[in-house]
């Protein structure tokens, strides 16, 4: 019930955010993460062998950290390929020395 409930209010806060034209990248990035997390922790809490939610946090913790290392990783690399992209002098149809 409570995914559920939580699928019905992002979808809620997306429409709303788009009739107002209020969308934002941070917005729609936060959204992201927040279905990857409850992605995580039902797949925790469906992965432990016990009701523990110790056991469930023990494994959903690290994902989450895991996650969220390599989003910050894959958003460095690509401001860095944007970066370079823009320094190139060569068109795209130019071919390179290399």
């Amino acid at each position: 019930i409570v995914y559920e409930f939580s699928f019905v209010l992002d979808c809620a806060d997306g429409q709303l955010a788009r009739l107002r034209k209020i969308a934002s990248p941070a917005g729609h990035l936060l959204d992201f993460l927040l279905d990857e997390l409850k992605a995580m922790f039902i797949f925790a809490a469906v992965a432990t062998p016990s009701t523990d939610p110790f056991t469930m946090l023990f494994l959903a913790v690290p994902m989450v950290v895991l996650f969220l290392v390599s989003e910050i990783i894959a958003r460095i690399v690509d401001r860095r390929r944007r970066r370079n992209l823009e320094t190139s002098a060569l068109d795209d149809d130019v071919a390179s020395p290399l």
